[in-house]
This record gives C-alpha cells, sequence and structure tokens, in this order.
C-alpha cells in the first residue's frame, strides 16, 4: 500500500507574503520541491499542484486521493497546503494548522512539527482552524478537503517560516522542506488503514 502527499501552492502570482525581494508566491517551490523529493525517497507518492484557483486545487487534490485509494485501497492520505508567514511578530518562526474537526490533522501538524526542530532553532506553533474566529483563512484553504476525504485522509496548511524575519535564506527553505517530507512521511505511516 502507498501512502499519497498532496502537495498544493498557496496563493496565485502576485499574491501571498511579501517582503523585500522575498515573493511568497515565488519562494514555496524552493521547500515543495524538497518534501516531494524526501518523501518520494521515503515511498510516499506525490502530486504537486500549483495551477488553478484554491478552489480548483482543492477539488483537484480530493479526486487524486480518491483516484489513488480505488488503486491503493485504504492507503492513507494527506492535502498540505504550502505557504509562508508574515507579519508582526519579532521572532522566526513556522506554523501550522489543521481543521478543527481533523484528529488526523492535528497528528500531521505534531509530526511535522517534531521534524522541523530538527533544522530550525525557531518554535512551531499549532492551530485548530474555525471557521467563525481569526483563523477562518486557513481554515478555508483546507475545510473543503477534509469535509471530502475518508477518515485516514487529512489536510494541513503549512506556514514554513517567515518571509520578513532573519534568518531566511534558499538553505533554510530546502532544509525545513525536506524535513517537511520527513513529518509527512511519519505522520502517514503512523495512520491506520481502512
Amino acid at each position: 500500500m502507498r501512502p499519497l502527499a498532496v502537495l498544493v501552492r498557496g496563493h496565485a502570482p502576485g499574491h501571498g507574503a511579501k517582503h523585500g525581494e522575498w515573493s511568497e508566491y515565488d519562494a514555496l517551490p524552493e521547500y515543495m520541491i524538497a518534501a516531494e523529493l524526501r518523501l518520494r525517497a521515503l515511498g510516499v507518492d506525490v502530486i504537486r499542484l500549483e495551477m488553478g484557483s484554491l478552489g480548483d486545487r482543492q477539488r483537484r487534490g480530493v479526486e487524486a486521493i480518491e483516484a489513488h485509494r480505488k488503486v491503493y485501497e485504504g492507503a492513507p492520505c494527506i492535502y498540505v497546503s504550502c505557504h509562508l508567514n508574515a507579519g508582526g511578530m519579532a521572532d522566526q518562526r513556522s506554523v501550522l494548522f489543521h481543521d478543527h474537526r481533523s484528529s488526523g490533522g492535528a497528528r500531521a501538524c505534531r509530526a511535522i512539527g517534531r521534524a522541523l526542530g530538527t533544522v530550525y532553532d525557531w518554535r512551531t506553533i499549532i492551530w485548530a482552524a474555525k471557521p467563525d474566529d481569526w483563523l477562518a483563512r486557513p481554515f478555508n484553504c483546507i475545510q473543503n478537503v477534509y469535509a471530502g476525504t475518508p477518515s485516514n485522509c487529512s489536510a494541513v496548511l503549512v506556514e514554513l517560516a517567515s518571509v520578513d524575519r532573519e534568518p531566511l535564506t534558499i538553505g533554510l527553505l530546502r532544509k525545513g522542506g525536506a524535513e517537511l517530507g520527513t513529518g509527512i512521511a511519519e505522520h502517514l505511516s503512523s495512520e491506520p488503514t481502512a
């Protein structure tokens, strides 16, 4: 049985966090590709979605999960909405979100947070996103995926680092992306199969 990770590029061209030369949209592939390479090396199938609207990417992500599970019945799957953070805090950090209804999403965030702690000396914050508070934006990025997938499939939103806080380099994005892949693979290997 082969687990599946669907890595989704957040935002559209010209949108997302910006700081100086840093653009979230342009920087995302630096860590998404590193995560994909690590996942494939660990035996996880990967689909990377970068085109179309958020709704299109969510729909295609759910379709990919459903198609994968027709071939590999009961395979654990995860949808990962990939972002970079910005704004306000005095320190660098990673922020992870899961749908407040999803225990699988919470477990995935914990596994990813542990893996990021092996390469980053900054903190990782985990939030349960809800539709009716300040976390509505991350909730909207993953809610339809959670609602449309079986019990051992989950969705998370990852803000790997902050574009407006030092230190941030391409090397740090790639290291974090590789460990994002490690954390995702650890989560998928621990998920019960249907």
